[in-house]
């Protein structure tokens, strides 16, 4: 929830910017965000020990996030 309200903040700043960019005749500023969530499956087998594992729960999940800027 924290990460969709930080990535709002971002995305409004950066149109707020460009929407006075565009009022002073400056070029524009495009911006694009995503995240997805990119946690394996549990039984997939956890590298790094002695011998691969299985894993049997998930902690935290994992995502990827991505931040485009074009002007």
């Amino acid at each position: 929830m924290f990460l969709f309200f930080r990535m709002s903040v971002v995305l409004l700043i950066l149109f707020g910017s460009t929407a006075l960019a565009a009022a002073q005749e400056r070029p524009l500023l495009k911006a694009g965000a995503a995240s997805t969530n990119i946690t394996p499956p549990l039984g997939s087998p956890i590298i790094g020990g002695f011998r691969p594992i299985p894993a049997t729960h998930v902690h935290d999940d994992l995502f990827a996030r991505c931040i485009v800027l074009d002007d």
